[in-house]
């Protein structure tokens, strides 16, 4: 009979060798199921950013599409703004499934379908619009509700994929210490386990051969990774401290005439942009060194063969644990299209302008000669006028000299257009008080206070300006003339980069609904017989501000009095 005699020791050493060795085991096992978990959700991450990215790529060219055919009626733009309609809601579909279990993110998904189809139904309404008034359908893209819309959805897209990349370094975090864990037990049962070193090579071959099929799945994933930046359909780069290309995508290569070898710690990214945008980069630089981010800069790319592309930049900052500056990561998005139609904007609106001053001006002299043979009639012949006549003869003169205020309106609308701006630093509480008592002569017999407050000051062009003031307050005047007692305010609040100037009167008011109109050239909110007027002032104040970098709105209600508040800018030289 065959018996086994075992000491006590090597029973216990085999013992723990067995432990150890399920120990092993056991932890080989959970290494393996994380990094296969990790690499499931890093793929699933990457497949929900694509498609979100895809979704934003969508909307972009819906609200592209269907501008671009409101400015140039041509249908080639339909068949862009056509796709993205219909393709989106078949992206966004698939963003809802891949993220079903995140109810974050499911809210944002129902978010952003909202927020598209207003913005669906928006681009719906200017494209027939445009089928019917291309005046009318600019006028609705001028109210720049797409251009906000567009905004939310790239504002919910990037709360999406920051959500996705936080889960991601959450996930990446948790498999990096499970990882770490594991390979300082692993050294020390090593240790431990020398008698017993062909199991373990076992235990660590099965562990590698799952490391294998894991790196493996990796590999092609980092493959499709590749593939979605390299052939993406905007620029990737990446600049180095010094500004050198570090990295760049085949796409933005092709768009420069480059090959990637010329481009890699070779080539600043100043040597390939526009001498114009030089400035506009050594300034920016350093500070997206320090801020770590950049949005919607706009530059002037010079290819290798010397033709232009401007493009639209956006970039974030990888920085180490230190916060020192790595690289950058950056992406760039062709803008020729959009500059074209801008382009084309302003041409049509300087032959406009030419047009509007030819025009007022060469109605100036029948209008003189209206009004100088009707006063001739009304002072040679008044005795063979009976009353009839005499109205018919000051109906005449009163709308001559009407039309004539309004070429004059005209005229000085045109002007704007061509004036440069003198800008220099305005005393604006002098300026207004001085409008103020010109304006007030011409309002004698009424009960008015004008409260006219310590005005900060700005850099302006001081005749534009006065224009501006003159308007306002003869505006601020004109319909606080049905008041018992008018009161007007004049005040300005100051930030960190504009002023703010606000003229308050508590006259007639208007209606918010009809608000848009209120700056538009000819837009009235009230009868003539009510309330003289051209309906050009507001518009020339708007044209001025605008001409400062400025914004202008107003509020107000019916019967309660209106705010009117215009911005200048405090940063321009």
């Amino acid at each position: 009979m065959l018996r086994f005699y075992f000491n006590r020791r090597i029973v216990a050493g085999l013992v723990a060798a067995l432990s150890i060795l399920f120990v092993l085991a056991y932890l080989s096992n959970e290494n393996k199921l994380r990094l296969v978990a990790n690499s499931d959700s890093v793929a699933h991450t990457l497949d929900v950013l694509f498609h979100a990215e895809r979704v934003l790529s969508h909307a972009i060219n819906l609200e592209l599409g269907q501008r671009g055919y409101t400015i140039t009626g041509n249908d080639t733009f339909l068949l862009t703004y056509a796709a993205a309609r219909r393709r989106w809601p078949e992206e966004l579909n698939r963003l809802r499934q891949l993220t079903v279990d995140n109810d974050l993110q499911q809210s944002r998904v129902n978010d952003l379908q909202h927020t598209l189809r207003k913005l669906t139904e928006f681009s719906d309404s200017a494209v027939q619009t445009r089928k019917v008034s291309r005046e009318n359908a600019i006028k609705l893209n001028s109210s720049l509700e797409g251009k906000g819309l567009l905004d939310g959805v790239r504002r919910i897209v990037a709360a999406f994929q920051a959500e996705e990349h936080r889960l991601l370094a959450i996930r990446s975090g948790r498999n990096e210490i499970g990882i770490s864990r594991y390979n300082r037990t692993f050294i020390l049962l090593l240790v431990a386990t020398t008698l017993i070193l062909l199991l373990i090579f076992y235990a660590i071959n099965v562990n590698l051969r799952a490391r294998i099929r894991t790196e493996n799945r990796l590999k092609i994933a980092l493959h499709e990774i590749e593939d979605l930046y390299d052939n993406a359909p905007c620029g990737y780069h990446s600049l180095d401290e010094n500004g050198v290309f570090v990295n760049a995508n085949s796409t933005l290569c092709n768009w420069l005439g480059y090959k990637r070898g010329e481009l890699l710690g070779k080539v600043r990214f100043r040597d390939i942009i526009s001498e114009a945008d030089q400035a506009l980069f050594e300034e920016s630089f350093p500070k997206f060194k320090a801020t770590g981010a950049i949005y919607d800069m706009e530059f002037t790319l010079i290819g290798k063969d010397k033709r232009e592309l401007p493009v639209v930049l956006s970039a974030i900052a990888i920085k180490d644990k230190d916060g020192r500056y790595l690289k950058s990561r950056s992406i760039s998005i062709d803008n020729t299209d959009r500059k074209s139609a801008e382009m084309e904007i302003k041409n049509l609106n300087q032959e406009l302008e030419a047009f509007t001053y030819s025009v007022s001006h060469d109605l100036r002299a029948p209008l003189r000669s209206i009004d100088g043979y009707a006063r001739i009639l009304q002072e040679d012949y008044s005795q063979k006028l009976d009353a009839e006549g005499e109205r018919v003869i000051n109906v005449i003169m009163n709308n001559a000299r009407r039309m004539g205020k309004l070429i004059d309106d005209l005229l000085e609308f045109a002007r704007l257009g061509r004036k440069d701006l003198q800008r220099v630093n305005v005393d604006m509480t002098g300026l207004v008080n001085s409008i103020k008592k010109e304006l007030l002569e011409e309002q004698k017999g009424r009960s008015i206070e004008v409260d006219v407050k310590s005005l900060h000051n700005a850099p302006v062009d001081i005749d534009m300006i006065r224009q501006v003031w003159i308007n306002l307050l003869a505006n601020a005047l004109k319909y606080t003339g049905k008041v018992p007692h008018a009161h007007i305010e004049i005040s300005s609040t100051k930030s960190d980069h504009s002023v703010e100037y606000i003229v308050k009167d508590n006259g007639v008011g208007f209606d918010m609904a009809y608000v848009s109109k209120l700056f538009g050239v000819f837009q009235r909110l009230h009868r003539p017989q009510d309330f003289s007027g051209t309906g050009v002032g507001l518009a020339i104040v708007r044209r001025v501000v605008e001409k400062h970098d400025g914004q202008v709105w107003a509020t107000g209600a019916v019967n309660q009095g209106a705010s009117f508040h215009f911005t200048i800018p405090t940063n321009n030289g």
